[in-house]
């Protein structure tokens, strides 16, 4: 009789489980929803700091602007990507456009005043989102000629100075 009790218990706890699954899963979908969207907003706050920071001519801030939108971009196509396969990619999509055009202005105007090794670490940063950019790619050999140039480095062995800092 103990166990034909404790198999009840289990089959009894086993139905709820069952019946409040569905409760729950909901609620993880609306948690990564909220936590994506949330992710977006902190893209579009850095990004817009960033921006505004360009405009003001302070590239060493917008290039840390520009790198903290790149991780809030990271986290919410992670988010969208493992938690919640249904939503919709348009949106990051726009946002990687934003971003790749930011760190490709932040790239020339560092080349524009002749900080070469700095539009070449910018310019990698935007390739490490989306190697796909001929412009960023052109950018970034043009940045490492002039550096050359003007540094008078000229051996394939000194690739290692372009460290990414971030």
């Amino acid at each position: 009789m103990k166990n034909v009790f404790k198999t009840g218990l289990v089959s009894l706890a086993a139905a709820s489980v069952l019946i409040s699954a569905p409760a729950l899963a909901n609620q993880t979908i609306d948690n990564t929803l909220t936590e994506a969207q949330s992710e977006m907003q902190l893209f579009e706050k850095h990004l817009e700091m960033a921006r505004q920071q360009l405009d003001a001519g302070q590239y060493d801030s917008a290039y840390r602007q520009v790198n903290d939108a790149r991780y809030w971009f990271l986290a919410f196509s992670d988010s969208i990507a493992t938690e919640n396969p249904s939503y919709s990619w348009d949106s990051a999509r726009a946002m990687e456009g934003q971003l790749l055009e930011t760190y490709l202005n932040l790239g020339q105007l560092y080349h524009i005043t002749g900080e070469y090794q700095q539009a070449v670490n910018t310019l990698a940063m935007s390739l490490s989102v989306n190697p796909y950019q001929p412009n960023a790619r052109y950018q970034q050999t043009l940045s490492y000629l002039a550096y050359e140039d003007n540094t008078g480095i000229a051996d394939a062995d000194d690739v290692d100075l372009f460290i990414i800092h971030e």
